[in-house]
């Protein structure tokens, strides 16, 4: 078989994914590109013939890696869920507290102190909670306008 005919069969076969070709000094040759993270069946036998129980080895650290990075985002989206909810924990600790101040404050005859101690529990709910739908729906409106697309007026998606 020759080289070309090799070429052809290993692009039939999908083991080559990119096969240009060079000019150098008059030869052609032929770059072969893979992306399996394991070597040809050809190479693989010759290693196995080198070290016996190569493929095994090779094939069970794949495993371990994809179990790893299994684990790690798994880990990753734990991570992100329990600092949410610490996060919600702590601004509904801070709204409370607000709220009790300014109350203290209007039943202490501190009224102008706590109305602003009870506004500023009302600005942080509507910071945490309204602000960031309002704020996708501008930055959607903008993106829109951006691609050449006139707004469409009908802003009632549902909030994510």
């Amino acid at each position: 078989m020759t080289d070309g005919e090799e070429a052809a069969r290993q692009i039939s076969e999908g083991e080559v994914l990119d096969a240009p070709e060079r000019q150098i000094a008059g030869e052609v040759q032929q770059l072969q590109v893979r992306s399996s993270p394991y070597p040809a069946p050809d190479e693989l036998r010759q290693y196995e013939e080198l070290l016996p129980g190569f493929t095994e080895r090779i094939l069970a650290l794949t495993e371990r890696e994809s179990a790893h990075r299994i684990q790690d985002e798994q880990s990753q989206t734990h991570a992100i869920i329990a600092l949410a909810k610490r996060g919600q924990t702590y601004a509904f600790i801070v709204v409370l507290a607000l709220i009790g101040v300014g109350g203290a404050g209007i039943l202490s005859g501190h009224s102008v102190v706590g109305l602003a101690g009870i506004i500023a529990a009302a600005a942080t709910v509507v910071t945490a909670f309204v602000a960031p739908n309002l704020f996708d729906r501008i930055r959607k409106r903008t993106s829109k306008s951006n691609q050449g697309e006139l707004p469409t007026g009908n802003d009632s998606e549902p909030a994510s």
